[in-house]
């Protein structure tokens, strides 16, 4: 028999929703934790923040809602008296915090990474202790989500709808699942065309924004399956495409309710797809609505995100397509994403500070235990009745296959001469002007040795700048270096400000391209191997 354990704040819930409104909430609950056991699923509720529910756990209670240290701690405990359990956060950050990660790609300059932080849940699907570094929890093993209430609300409704699908959720034949809505923005239509010939066919159909979008029909939303590759803004409930003059509006948080089917399971690639803000702002997020209308679940980031224009597929791209490959394969949707970060981690050959963010940023709303296609016995069982769900076994296997290459200490030595002169021809070739170079050393993530050569092109590859030179012996592995670009176009405006509440709900028919773009440079012995160029989500 399965076990899931749902974590959260009861003090938290009862101030937000008054003790008639955590009423409601409990009843939620306990109908929860009886449809599970019709599934053969044994499921508690755990507050946080009571000394006596955290007792049997030999954890003190969470007294601070924002004290991040505590909550892992509490976490922690809780999975190590319940291993291969589904640990499902119940509430928003304002209820349940996220952990706030340093981000590697930060440089002080909002024109270039804006987040001094990555807001993330990565750190409870692991069970390494309390740190603020993305690296220490590369290799989670447990299979965590989070079912969201809204962010400052006061009203129920929203999280009881979502507990409601939680505890109302059906299995259904892989055909259900054999098509998908896909929508990416223009410039971006080749390496999302090649995530759709992948998941869904040849044949299969893709919307590009300009001009598809945001008045869907009933019949384009119909496949339960969303792949989104647009852009996104700061607490902004709409995502945006992008051709040559300007981002224009591609899906729209209040056009969407009531058009899509239940059981909708979405991946977003886009910048904060997934973050959980007041709604005051402007609108609830889509995340909500499509959680609110019925979806099994939404993976989304909760940060800026980024991805290639062109194949091969990258970072966001590749991490979104493991998730839906997973989904089709008959996992949870726990499952799938512990398998699509297992996959995106373990391929790599180097765990880079874009990767790093990546993987942090990206997580998942929604029940962990829900598995949208049944398996290939025709039964619906949410998780494996013993032992550690195959996600988990896979991800060891494939550690144990390739350890990857991190490249983790910021370096205090810029590019030299060299580099910084190819770097200078390649972007003025684009019409680019670059903004700062951050450099890493590259080391093994465990003090071992590195590889004595540079692979070509991997999982999160690299375009090879000089094909010859990228499989030299390497003599030492300090002269193996990354650097980091921020280039943007030139005359490029300032990234677009959080959308205020006077610009209500009627949307821009445009607004301008943000023109960041992000280079990773492979430096060996003075010298550029490789080069990818990424676009910000």
């Amino acid at each position: 028999m399965g076990h899931k354990v749902l974590v959260t704040n009861v003090g938290m819930l009862e101030r937000k929703y008054r003790a008639a409104g955590w009423k409601k909430v409990d009843a939620a609950l306990q109908a929860l934790v009886q449809a599970d056991d019709k599934r053969g699923i044994t499921t508690s509720v755990v507050a946080l923040d009571s000394a006596t529910a955290m007792s049997p756990y030999k954890a003190p209670a969470v007294s601070a809602v924002d004290d991040e240290k505590a909550t892992k701690r509490g976490i922690d405990a809780i999975a190590a008296k319940h291993p291969g359990a589904a640990i499902v956060i119940v509430g928003a950050g304002d209820v349940v915090c996220t952990q706030s990660l340093d981000n590697p790609l930060f440089t002080g300059d909002l024109d270039d990474d804006p987040d001094e932080t990555v807001p993330s849940d990565l750190p409870y699907a692991s069970t390494a202790k309390y740190s603020t570094r993305i690296l220490d929890f590369i290799r989670p093993t447990r299979v965590v989500s989070r079912v969201p209430d809204l962010v400052a609300a006061s009203t129920t409704k929203h999280l009881l709808a979502n507990l409601a699908t939680a505890a109302s959720w059906k299995s259904r034949r892989a055909v259900s699942y054999a098509k998908g809505h896909a929508v990416s923005a223009h410039v971006w239509r080749k390496a999302t065309r090649r995530l759709v010939n992948t998941l869904f066919g040849k044949e299969a159909g893709l919307h590009l924004s300009p001009t598809a979008g945001p008045d869907w029909t009933a019949s384009q939303l119909s496949p339960r399956l969303h792949l989104i590759n647009c852009h996104g803004g700061e607490a902004d409930p709409k995502f945006y495409g992008e051709d040559e003059q300007a981002q224009v509006v591609s899906h729209e948080a209040r056009k969407l309710r009531g058009k899509f089917v239940d059981g909708t399971v979405v991946a977003a690639e886009c910048c904060y797809g997934a973050q959980l803000y007041d709604p005051s702002i402007d609108d609830e997020g889509i995340c909500h609505a499509y959680l609110g209308g019925g979806a099994y679940a939404f993976v989304g980031s909760t940060n800026v995100a980024y991805g290639p224009a062109e194949p091969p597929n990258g970072y966001a791209d590749v991490l979104c397509l493991h998730f839906l490959q997973g989904i089709k394969k008959g996992m949870t949707t726990g499952e799938a994403l512990l398998s699509a970060r297992a996959a995106f981690i373990a391929k790599a050959d180097k765990i880079d500070p874009v990767a790093q963010k990546t993987v942090a940023q990206f997580y998942l709303l929604g029940d962990a235990t829900v598995r949208p296609v049944q398996g290939s016995s025709g039964k619906s069982a949410a998780v494996a009745p013993k032992g550690p769900v195959g996600a988990r076994a896979a991800f060891g296997a494939m550690l144990e296959a390739r350890a990857p290459v991190a490249v983790e200490k910021r370096s205090t030595r810029g590019a030299p001469a060299a580099v910084r002169s190819e770097l200078a021809a390649l972007t003025a070739a684009r019409g680019l002007v670059v903004s700062k170079t951050l450099s890493f050393d590259v080391e093994a993530p465990d003090g071992g040795d590195l590889p004595a050569s540079l692979p070509a092109a991997a999982a999160l590859g690299f375009a090879v700048a000089n094909p010859k030179a990228a499989h030299r012996t390497r003599r030492s592995a300090s002269r193996a270096r990354l650097h980091v670009v921020f280039a943007k176009r030139d005359g490029a405006a300032s990234a677009p400000a959080p959308a205020k509440k006077t610009s209500s709900r009627r949307a821009p028919a445009d607004r301008k391209l943000s023109g960041r773009v992000l280079f990773l440079v492979d430096e060996v012995d003075g010298e550029v191997r490789q080069v990818r160029e990424l676009h910000r989500k």
